[in-house]
Order: structure tokens, then sequence, then C-alpha cells
């Protein structure tokens, strides 16, 4: 077996292997200061929202293709006023291939960037796109991807995302920067 599902917790950790068939007389005996945990294939589903901010200026199509294989994304929410997956290194139909690949829901909810102040991103009530909060704070997918045009974005829609968590969010969250 890859993947125990009963592994013994000390302070030096380590993996023992899962017996096929557990007699009375084989089982092992836990001493003071173990304990007995359960590992399950789906971890990360129990450990809260994981939201991850990609800015697209200036990424290379390779480095993109990698992220959504390697983190598998629920949800890929497009934030761009255009969409623009003709990156160097790739094309729109490869990148929504990788989507299809990995069980992907893409859908594009474009902000009016260039409208939009510091201040409407940190303070104050103001709702951004419906979309965007469903997706991130309501739905319980995880994890959801953000695109935004650019890095300086990124920081901004962390502090937003931030503060409607913490109001609104139920549980744990992890907002990571890509760019």
């Amino acid at each position: 077996m890859s993947h125990p599902i009963l592994r013994l917790v000390t302070n030096e950790s380590y993996d023992l292997p899962a017996p096929q068939m557990v007699s009375e007389a084989h089982r092992p005996r836990v001493r003071s200061g173990e304990q007995l945990s359960f590992c399950f294939d789906d971890v990360d589903a129990c450990e809260g929202h994981r939201v991850e901010i990609v800015a697209m200026d200036g990424l290379h199509g390779r480095r993109l293709c990698e992220l959504i294989m390697s983190n598998k994304p629920k949800v890929a929410l497009d934030l761009r006023p255009v969409i623009r997956f003709d990156l160097p290194g790739t094309s729109r139909e490869q990148v929504l291939g990788y989507f299809r690949a990995v069980n992907t829901l893409y859908v594009r909810d474009p902000l009016p960037w260039h409208t939009l102040q510091r201040k409407d991103f940190v303070a104050g009530e103001r709702v951004l796109s419906q979309r965007l909060e469903h997706e991130t704070v309501e739905q319980k997918q995880s994890p959801v991807m953000l695109f935004v045009p650019k890095v300086e974005h990124i920081g901004f829609l962390a502090s937003y995302l931030n503060r409607v968590f913490s109001n609104r969010g139920d549980g744990q969250w992890k907002i990571t920067a890509i760019n």
C-alpha cells in the first residue's frame, strides 16, 4: 500500500507499513505518549479555503500550464477585462485543454480595474463582484485560482479577500500570490 490508512504518531515521526490483516495477537501496543491517527487522501478538503491569485502580466505560458496541472483548481475565475491566454509558450486552446483535463470550471467576471482605487479593496462595505465572493467565500470548493492583470493587483485583491473572509467566511483560508 502506498498510502497507509493508519499510522503511528510519536515524537520520532515515521510511517509503519499497513498490514493486510491485523489479528488480535499481532496488534501493536501503543505506549503512553503515542497516539494513532488516520491519514486520508483528501486532507486538503479539511484545511479550509485555498485561493491562488495569479498575475498574468509577464507570466510565461508554460508556467501557467504547470500551475494548472499541479494545483488542480476547482474554479478558475478570470477577473481581467480581456481574455488573453495566447502567452509565449502556449495558446488559448492549450490552456483551456488543461482546464478540461483537471476538471476546472473556468468563469469570466471582469473587474473594472481602471476605476477601482486602493480604498475600494481595503476599507468599506463595497462588493467588488458578487461572483468573486460566491466562488471564494460561499462555495466550499478549494482551491480557487483567480487571474488578475498586473502584479500590483495581487495585494489589492488579497486585502479585499482577507476582509471578506474575516467578516463572512467560516473556517480557515490561505491566499497565495503567484507571479
